[in-house]
């Protein structure tokens, strides 16, 4: 490997370069596929509102409920939940299972 900052060439799997010191970065290889994927971004209308008017107890099960409609929904038109955030859901359609109407899925699942 060629150390970027003074070019010695140094033995395989050397972490450091022999003659500058400077730490030597492997190079790695990142695999992957080009693929077009949809995003889905939801949230409950209002919920810091609600937070304010109801006792949490109240809150949490609208909250589990929405999720509860929310995953369901995404699950059933082949979407990835890929995080609840808050009072929000983020969903994929096309990773990691792709299809040809993932937007159309992605608008469905609304």
């Amino acid at each position: 490997m060629d150390c970027p900052r003074c070019q010695m060439t140094n033995p395989e799997g050397a972490k450091f370069c022999l003659n500058c010191g400077n730490r030597l970065e492997a190079q790695v290889r990142v695999d992957g596929e080009r693929r077009y994927v949809t995003v889905l971004f939801a949230d409950v209308v209002d919920s810091t509102g609600l937070g304010e008017r109801l006792d949490p107890e109240q809150v949490t099960e609208i909250m589990n409920g929405a999720f509860a409609f929310l995953n369901a929904s995404v699950k059933r038109y082949d979407g990835t939940v890929a995080r609840l955030l808050g009072d929000a859901i983020l969903a994929f359609f096309g990773a990691p299972v792709a299809h040809e109407d993932d937007a159309e899925r992605a608008v469905r699942a609304r």
